[in-house]
């Protein structure tokens, strides 16, 4: 392989792959400019009419983005593997791998010091689209070494603390491609300084500087455009100004770890930008945002004008006499009034088609965005319309959702995959819950399907929830473990399952030595209990077996661990819980 005829056919191909992306990436830029709120050209052209002009920028597109944001990140995503989604054959593994999903996820948002769901949602709802790259943290202490023992350490810290990272790319950064198969390549260009890249690639960009008759120290804090490039053989990355590559190699993966996605829009249509639809795209491209922003700017210019000093109307004076000028001290005008002049104030109202306007602008952009009573906005309904109402105005986020937890899922796919082609245990804690994952490779099945639940979690939801799982259950036409799993959203409901019946056994247990201590201080002195044909003094007779009723069937015939199980139980219990319950 010629390594030098490779990275400029690479550089070719990523020069002409953010060239078609142009419009996009200013379609994209004009998302953040209203999210943001970013002065344009066309603020300063209004600032530009007069330095009387109070620019008033539109407050309604960051809200409705935040709004968005604060309801998809009211919960924790959680990973979960669809008995109706998988080979059944592999679902005896399936609660290890949720386990493994979900401290996966934990300790990468860890590392990260952002839950990765916060950075997806935004991309997701501004961009609409998802870009999560999956890094191997034993990469990471690998391509660090050779470079400052500082920089070995932190990538060591990172490599024992999570195995994995998940990391939200910015989309108008990343170019990726697609075919009938899934992501073909992915480009991503960013800005970073030389010492954040000496940092994270270690010698191989030491050696580059150097060879370039530059010193590291010198050029650690100045600023050098990035270039990555993946595809289903190659990796390359380069700097911007260096006709070497840091690195161009096959990097013998069977997938690409990056998962880049679409969350609202269509491939359908040919231009990039044509395939997006963000959220604020019905904005953007009506200028409902710049209609508005002229409208406020009008009303606090005119109340600065007028508010702080009235103007003034001539309305009479001697003969020949000349309409004095007006002078102007800070924001307060003044007029040497001649004898026999005569002034008075104009009105000072806005004008009616501003206000007009600006009440138009405003239901256009809630009805092409999401509407105020979804995010918490007062009205003077009950609590149940109320919780209607937000639940029904949610339509609009629910392909941002549900494309969302889709990203996630597969990213999280793609490390359990790497971590299968590696044939090496892992051992990752869940900081979220503080358990402790351990699996080995060889139980991992080939294919899995995960799902990532990203609900929106408010009071009246889980609420509404559990109304609906405890009629399907008092129904009987679904399984407990269905019901745990596709209604209440909980993860692994074999464990939830295992846990409620070991709660149940062990009051059950509580009860019998609570009713056995009662009778026997009941008895009288001399009496042995059980001495009257086996019963305790002070039972009514068939009370012992009113308590085992306590016991679910299955555990008095043997299941879930059987006589033996109960016998643990009680023999865990400490003698003075016993006492005190």
């Amino acid at each position: 392989m010629d390594k030098n005829k490779l990275f400029g056919e690479i550089r070719t191909y990523c020069n002409d792959l953010r060239s078609k992306h142009a419009e996009r990436d200013t379609q994209a830029l004009g998302m953040e400019d209203m999210y943001l709120m970013r002065k344009t050209a066309h603020d300063e052209a209004l600032e530009a009419i007069s330095p009387d002009v109070v620019l008033t920028k539109s407050t309604d597109e960051r809200v409705a983005i935040q709004g968005v944001l604060r309801l998809l990140t009211t919960t924790v995503p959680a990973i979960t593997m669809p008995r109706d989604k998988n080979d059944l054959s592999n679902m005896d593994a399936s609660d290890d791998i949720e386990r493994l999903g979900n401290a996966l996820l934990a300790s990468s948002d860890k590392t990260t010091l952002k839950p990765l769901h916060y950075n997806a949602t935004l991309c997701g709802s501004l961009y609409d689209e998802i870009h999560i790259q999956i890094v191997c943290t034993a990469d990471l202490v690998e391509a660090a070494k050779g470079g400052s023992p500082a920089a070995v350490a932190r990538a060591e810290r990172v490599a024992a603390l999570s195995p994995y990272q998940f990391i939200a790319l910015n989309p108008k950064s990343g170019y990726p491609v697609w075919d009938s198969l899934g992501l073909q390549a992915y480009h991503r260009q960013t800005v970073v300084t030389m010492g954040q890249v000496v940092d994270q690639y270690g010698k191989a960009v030491e050696d580059l500087i150097t060879s370039s008759g530059k010193t590291i120290d010198e050029t650690r804090l100045k600023e050098a455009t990035l270039y990555d490039y993946w595809d289903t053989t190659y990796r390359c990355t380069w700097i911007d100004g260096y006709d070497r590559p840091i690195m161009v190699e096959e990097h013998g993966l069977p997938f690409i770890p990056i998962v880049a996605s679409i969350a609202e829009g269509s491939d359908l249509f040919d231009s990039a930008e044509d395939r997006r639809e963000p959220f604020l795209l019905t904005v953007f491209k009506s200028k409902l945002d710049q209609r508005k922003t002229e409208a406020l700017t009008a009303m606090a210019t005119m109340n600065r004008v007028r508010g702080f000093s009235p103007t003034l109307r001539f309305k009479r004076g001697e003969a020949g006499q000349e309409i004095p000028s007006v002078s102007r001290l800070g924001l307060f005008q003044y007029v040497d009034v001649p004898p026999g002049a005569e002034f008075d104030e104009m009105p000072h109202a806005s004008d009616p088609a501003t206000m007009d306007m600006l009440s138009i602008a405003n239901g256009k952009t809630e009805a092409a965005t999401i509407y105020a009573s979804v995010l918490g906005a007062s009205q003077s309904n009950t609590y149940s319309q109320t919780a209607l109402l937000s639940q029904l105005g949610r339509i609009p986020l629910e392909t941002v959702r549900a494309q969302t937890g889709r990203a996630i899922a597969d990213a999280v796919e793609i490390a359990i995959e790497w971590i299968r082609t590696n044939k090496e245990p892992v051992s990752v804690r869940n900081y979220r819950s503080g358990a402790l994952s351990d699996i080995d490779p060889r139980d991992i099945p080939e294919y899995i399907n995960l799902d990532c639940n990203l609900d929106v979690a408010l009071p009246q939801d889980k609420l509404q929830a559990a109304t609906i799982a405890k009629t399907l259950l008092d129904a009987g036409i679904v399984s407990e473990e269905w019901v745990v799993e596709e209604t209440l959203k909980y993860g692994q409901p074999k464990q939830m399952q295992k846990t409620v019946l070991k709660e149940r056994i062990i009051k059950a247990l509580i009860g019998m030595e609570v009713q056995k201590l009662l009778a026997m201080s009941q008895q009288q002195p001399g009496q042995v209990p059980g001495q009257e044909g086996g019963q305790v003094p002070g039972q009514e007779p068939g009370q012992e077996a009113s308590q085992m009723q306590g016991i679910p069937p299955e555990m008095l015939e043997g299941g879930m661990g059987g006589p033996e199980m109960a016998m643990g139980e009680q023999q865990m219990m400490p003698e003075e819980g016993i006492g005190l319950a």
